[in-house]
């Protein structure tokens, strides 16, 4: 009789730790190909995004969908294989011509409106680009906080290749450096 019960405990053992083998292989099935959290370590994307955000981003829309201009997208560091993944919003689009002249972006001669963009007044420098034409399956990213984005008129286009995601809602927000969450960020739409 005591044989049964730890045959029945040996057994029910088992059957845990199979399922938590397969509820931990779905979860990374699911990270990386469904969806996967990131977060802002950056201000270069305020007020959109701030340094603290917590944002899920969905990696379907590289592989099924269609990416478009206003589009907030993850994609690999262009300049350093081994830093952070960047977030950066879709300006230009393959085969359109991006130029900016005093801080106002033109695709193909006309402009684009960006109600998301800020400009620092103190720093006008980084105010001119191009003329320069979007190459296949390439995109022009920026930085909304225009002035503070280390973006494409750095350092050139993000190859389709290179997109993980794109960013659909922030689900977390710290601030303070971690010291306090910022509730009415939580669910924001992107």
């Amino acid at each position: 009789m005591n044989g049964g019960k730890k045959e029945s405990v040996a057994r029910e053992a088992a059957g845990t730790i199979l399922w938590g083998v397969v509820a931990v292989s779905l979860a990374l099935l699911l990270r990386a190909t469904v969806a996967q959290s990131y977060h802002v370590p950056s201000p270069s994307m305020e007020n959109t995004l701030l340094v603290g955000d917590h944002m899920i981003v969905e990696k379907l829309t590289p592989v099924f969908g269609t990416i478009e201009r206003g589009d907030v997208l993850v994609f690999a560091n262009p300049i350093d294989s081994h830093g952070f993944d960047l977030v950066k919003r879709v300006v230009g689009l393959p085969g359109e011509e991006v130029r900016v002249v005093d801080g106002t972006v033109y695709i193909d001669g006309a402009r684009l409106d960006e109600p998301y963009a800020v400009y620092d007044p103190r720093l006008p420098a980084r105010r001119y680009y191009g003329p320069a034409r979007i190459p296949t399956k390439h995109y022009f990213m920026m930085g909304d906080n225009r002035d503070h984005s280390f973006d494409s008129r750095g350092w050139g286009f993000v190859a389709e290749d290179d997109v993980i995601g794109r960013a659909v809602i922030i689900h977390w927000s710290w601030k303070d450096g971690g010291w306090s969450v910022r509730w009415d960020r939580l669910g924001i739409r992107l």
